[in-house]
């Protein structure tokens, strides 16, 4: 999901021209090597999804690009891709302080020896209180999706299924819990 989450933000930065302008869009895709400018394209992304949204909504003139427009609609109102996109932002606000630390001139190593011990504490208890984390992150999903006047909905189970499994569910809370 996270793939299609980062390709469903790749499209938007290339068919989208004033997505461009906007600092969080500055770079032509979602660098991988300089961590910050990641955690920050993310969280820009996740703050200024319901704009995108708004300006999909709008009547697209430009016949060449209304099915893409379209496309991208469709999918950056799926449930899984909001989901996928509050957990994103809730795993990488853990290790950003680290990321932000690696960019430094001069980098002490027994300081960021510190750090990622405290990433790797703070992670270890977020896996002891799944529960209580997942929580936070679902209603967060709730409340983007209440601003995207979207509901989240569970996919649809398949009798045949041979390449996910399907979780067996009714409840969408339970649901992304274990997806």
């Amino acid at each position: 999901m996270v793939y299609e989450l980062r390709g469903a933000v790749s499209e938007i930065i290339k068919v989208a021209s004033n997505a461009r302008r906007k600092i969080c869009w500055a770079s032509v895709g979602l660098c991988e090597t300089k961590l910050v400018v990641k955690h920050e394209e993310v969280m820009g992304f996740k703050q200024d999804m319901h704009k995108i949204i708004d300006a999909l909504l709008e009547t697209w003139r430009d016949f060449n690009t209304s099915g893409e427009a379209k496309s991208l609609l469709i999918i950056l109102c799926d449930s899984e891709i909001i989901v996928s996109l509050c957990s994103l932002s809730h795993m990488l606000s853990y290790s950003f302080p680290l990321s932000k630390f690696f960019q430094k001139n001069s980098i002490d190593l027994h300081a960021a020896a510190n750090i990622m011990k405290d990433i790797l504490n703070i992670l270890s208890e977020c896996r002891e209180n799944v529960s209580t984390q997942f929580t936070e992150i679902y209603k967060s999903s709730e409340s983007m999706a209440k601003t995207q006047k979207v509901d989240l909905k569970i996919t649809r189970n398949y009798s045949r299924q041979t390449n996910r499994t399907n979780y067996p569910t009714n409840i969408t809370v339970e649901y992304y819990k274990l997806t």
